[in-house]
């Protein structure tokens, strides 16, 4: 079994916007951590790049290493999730039986998901140009639209928040996906597996000509690149059901 969780820290409780700080995998019964600031030998940076509270990161970075030689299952770990600036979430499970090397497959997960040097300042930059699509599209103020949005999949009861969202007789969530890698591709993808078949899941991302990671994501999504799309297509794509789907 190979599977992951992602660290997660909200630096402003009141913006209610996370960003990814590490990365937690299981393979085939190891457990392989890494988390930004972390050193080779173990200690983590006086002051890690996006963090406000070092002390507290700190101490969250050692507690979940602890876990890590006493809790060996990811069961274990998502019951003790943490409160309020820091917590973990389920990243996803490969389906596959491929060999996976432990080192290797932690280190490709924290390039993808958490990218230290670039993740933050990338997503800010894809964050705005969603936000100037959404505009175009003349969707905020309409009563029907939400940013965020929390939905609570069908299959886990799992509670997954999306930074936008349309509820009017049908449900349309949206994320944006900044580093795209194989990995990146099959996080969302679990998780939107596990939401109604009814909900239309919607993906932006600045990258898709670079990278085909993305394609694993189009039986369960619509695709969205940033640098092509128009306003007409995104209102259309929030205001319509999913193909094939009836309404609540």
């Amino acid at each position: 079994m190979v599977e992951w969780l992602v660290a997660k820290y909200m630096p402003d409780l009141r913006r209610r916007e996370p960003r990814n700080v590490g990365i937690v995998a299981f393979v085939n019964g190891e457990v392989r951590l890494r988390f930004k600031g972390e050193q080779p030998d173990g200690s983590v940076e006086s002051r890690p790049a996006g963090i406000n509270e070092p002390e507290a990161y700190r101490a969250w970075v050692d507690y979940w290493h602890h876990l890590a030689a006493t809790t060996p299952t990811t069961e274990d770990w998502f019951h003790r999730r943490g409160f309020d600036n820091y917590w973990l979430e389920r990243g996803g499970r490969l389906l596959s039986d491929e060999e996976v090397d432990p080192s290797e497959f932690v280190n490709q997960l924290y390039a993808e998901l958490v990218d230290s040097a670039s993740h933050d300042d990338h997503d800010w930059k894809l964050a705005d140009r969603v936000d100037v699509l959404i505009r175009e599209a003349n969707l905020p103020g309409n009563e029907n639209f939400h940013t965020p949005f929390k939905i609570q999949a069908e299959v886990t009861g799992e509670t997954y928040t999306y930074p936008y969202a349309y509820v009017n007789g049908h449900r349309a969530v949206a994320a944006r996906i900044t580093n795209i890698g194989p990995y990146s591709a099959r996080s969302r993808l679990w998780e939107f597996t596990h939401l109604s078949r009814d909900v239309r899941k919607i993906v932006f991302t600045a990258h898709r000509a670079e990278d085909r990671s993305v394609d694993l994501l189009d039986d369960e999504a619509d695709v969205v690149d940033v640098g092509t799309a128009s306003p007409t297509r995104i209102r259309e794509l929030f205001l319509t059901p999913r193909p094939g789907r009836t309404l609540l």
